[in-house]
């Protein structure tokens, strides 16, 4: 199956395991070289009693996916889309993303936050791609959910409506690379729909974060550091000031972080200058019933770096 590879700021904030006191991303997942100048389109989205309109836009459309968006000044100001799908159609902003990044923010505005509940996450509608000229049309409305749900006092969301996008220009392209991942949560294969991963710097140590998500939204979340030797077997110890990977289990739905054990295991089998290779394993259990362990076997990945 092939996977979508979303390396958005935004995302990376929405599914990070550490605790962030600051963080940098490595790449965006639209070539930032190529980049339009709004001329004869349009990318503007009305919320707070006014108009943002974009001063530039980037759009890429792969073979499984399609990646949106506007920017608006110096301080990479934007939204983003990003939709499992590349036809003409609606999709829901609950499945797919759409995301408000403010000025020179790390945490921004998104249709769908893991842990969160969104009453109105919205859709995408594309409602025109010109291959031809490689042209790319539609609309969009969604509340967005501020991505630091431990803010404190919270940060109150955000309703984006009357979003409209035309004629944006696209790039094309057809060499995606497949990541693949496995795992089994209690013998049963665990069907992953999407692979979301980034990289990050947590307080000066570069790491990858890998989530997989299945069509529940059930979510397999890894973050390890760069520097792990190749061969190497590690071996968690639950405390994240020592440990140089971090594992987790997401069920019910996605909103429930289960409790990892001690000895949970990583290892990087390879590494080359594109891609990563990995195994695991570790057992977990719901707060809820801490008695019952839930099993993580066989677990691999082999993906891009991003």
């Amino acid at each position: 199956m092939k996977k979508i590879k979303l390396v958005f700021k935004i995302l990376i904030l929405l599914l990070t395991l550490h605790s962030i006191s600051s963080c940098t991303t490595a790449v965006d997942p639209l070539d930032p070289t190529i980049i339009h100048p709004v001329i004869n389109s349009t990318f503007k989205v009305d919320f707070n009693g006014q108009t943002w309109n974009a001063s530039s836009t980037q759009a890429v459309v792969n073979p499984n996916f399609i990646l949106l968006k506007g920017i608006k000044g110096t301080q990479d100001e934007n939204f983003q889309i990003a939709i499992h799908g590349t036809t003409i159609g609606t999709y829901s902003g609950e499945t797919n993303i759409m995301a408000y990044s403010p000025p020179a923010s790390y945490f921004g505005y998104s249709s769908a936050v893991i842990g969160s509940v969104n009453s109105y996450p919205g859709y995408v509608k594309i409602t025109a791609i010109d291959a031809v000229n490689k042209l790319i049309s539609g609309t969009f409305t969604f509340k967005g959910i501020w991505s630091n749900t431990s803010a404190n006092p919270p940060v109150l969301p955000i309703y984006f409506s009357s979003g409209i996008f035309t004629n944006i220009p696209y790039s094309v392209n057809l060499n995606v690379v497949e990541d693949t991942f496995f795992a089994k949560v209690n013998g049963t294969e665990f069907v992953d729909t999407s692979i979301v991963k980034a990289a990050m710097t947590v307080n000066g140590v570069n790491s990858t974060a890998l989530n997989a998500l299945d069509a529940n939204q059930n979510r397999i979340a890894i973050t390890f550091d760069d520097d792990l030797v190749v061969g190497t077997t590690y071996t968690s110890t639950s405390n994240p000031l020592v440990d140089k990977f971090n594992v987790k289990y997401h069920g019910t739905l996605g909103t429930v972080p289960f409790l990892t054990a001690p000895s949970a295991t990583l290892k990087i089998s390879e590494r080359t200058a594109l891609r990563i290779k990995g195994s695991f394993t570790f057992d977990c259990s719901d707060p809820a019933t801490p008695l019952v362990i839930t099993h993580v076997t066989e677990g691999a990945f082999d993906i891009e770096i991003p």
